[in-house]
């Protein structure tokens, strides 16, 4: 087969093949585009009749109670269940950090704990097991193992 492709009147054929594909693609192409020049009309714009347009009709999502919550993982029977691990027994309630809020700038709070060391504090930190939920100009949110406390300035 490698010889008779290395033949310079086979390479030929395939040449002359080569380009009358070239040119017929070439030749569609062009009728193509002519196609689309004649729709146009005399002042460059298309021809299109807008009357014909239709906007369709939009569902509405609705969401029937009756279906599963589709977040909640499904009870599959397949599912490797791990054994139970014995809990310790219920602890009482941690008590809450004793915090005094010292001062605010802009939306970042100055707290003190009751060693006298100071934190610098927005929405969303830390302090002593508390998280920081909101910082207003007067006072901040935190919250303790579920235990909302409200810190003020004292003046």
């Amino acid at each position: 087969m490698r010889e008779w492709l290395e033949k310079k009147s086979i390479q030929g054929v395939l040449v002359l093949i080569v380009l009358l594909i070239w040119g017929y693609n070439t030749y569609s192409i062009v009728g193509v585009a002519a196609e689309e020049e004649s729709v146009k009309t005399p002042g460059g714009g298309m021809d299109i009749n807008t009357e014909d347009w239709q906007v369709p009709e939009l569902k509405k999502n609705t969401y029937r109670s009756d279906f599963p919550d589709p977040f909640e993982p499904k009870n599959v029977s397949n599912v490797i269940n791990k054994p139970e691990v014995q809990s310790a027994p219920p602890e009482e309630a941690a008590e809450p950090p004793v915090l005094t809020l010292t001062g605010i700038v802009e939306k970042m709070a100055l707290v003190q704990n009751q060693d006298n060391q100071l934190f610098f504090v927005s929405t969303g930190d830390t302090v002593e097991g508390a998280r920081v939920q909101s910082v207003s100009t007067d006072s901040v949110m935190v919250t303790f193992e579920s235990q909302k406390i409200t810190l003020k300035i004292n003046k």
